[in-house]
C-alpha cells in the first residue's frame, strides 16, 4: 500500500514538473516584454499590432497613400497632408516600428540616419522593394534615392500589414 502511494505521488509529481517545466518554456519564449522570438533573430510582435499613440486625423491620412487609381483631387489632398505634417530632422527614429518623425522629409540623393533604439533589431520596407535592416539598439545611414526621384514614399516595419511612416523625397 505505501508503494502504491509513493508510486501516486512520484506520478503526480513527474507531472507537476512537467507542467512548471512548459510554463516556464512558454515565459521564455514570450520574454518580459511580450516579444516574440523567431528563427531569423528577435522582432517585435506587439510592433505590429499595436500602435505607438493613437493617430490624429491627418496622421492616419498620411499613411494611408492613394492608390494608383485614385483621382487627382485625392493624390493632392495626400500630397498636401504629407507636406505639411513632414518634418525635417537629425534622424529617423524607428523604435517600436513607427517613424518618428511619422512623415520624414530629406531631399533626394542626401544620406540620412535611421535610428533603433529597440533591443530588437528592425527591417524597413520601402515602396515594397528596398529592405533594410537596422540592428537593435543600432543606426543605419542611406541615401534618398529609391528609384522614381522625389516624392512620396510609404515604408513597413518588420513586414506590417499597413505603412508605418512615409519618407518624403524633395528635391
Amino acid at each position: 500500500m505505501i508503494r502504491t502511494h509513493k508510486r501516486a505521488l512520484t506520478v503526480f509529481l513527474f507531472f507537476v514538473l512537467v507542467g512548471v517545466a512548459v510554463s516556464l518554456g512558454v515565459a521564455i519564449l514570450k520574454g518580459p516584454t511580450g516579444h516574440t522570438r523567431e528563427s531569423k533573430g528577435e522582432r517585435s510582435a506587439v510592433a505590429l499590432t499595436a500602435p505607438r499613440r493613437d493617430l490624429s486625423a491627418d496622421e492616419k491620412i498620411l499613411l494611408k497613400t492613394p492608390p494608383q487609381s485614385a483621382s487627382e483631387t485625392e493624390k493632392a489632398a495626400h500630397f498636401a497632408v504629407v507636406n505639411r505634417l513632414a518634418r525635417t530632422t537629425e534622424f529617423l527614429d524607428l523604435s517600436t516600428c513607427f517613424g518618428n518623425p511619422l512623415a520624414f522629409r530629406v531631399q533626394e540623393g542626401a544620406i540620412f540616419t535611421i535610428k533603433n533604439n529597440d533591443t530588437v533589431e528592425h527591417t524597413l520596407q520601402i515602396s515594397q522593394k528596398y529592405l533594410y535592416t537596422v540592428a537593435a539598439k543600432g543606426e543605419r545611414k542611406l541615401t534618398a534615392n529609391f528609384g522614381f526621384g522625389p516624392g512620396v514614399y510609404g515604408y513597413g516595419c518588420d513586414n506590417s500589414p499597413d505603412a508605418r511612416g512615409i519618407l518624403f523625397v524633395t528635391k
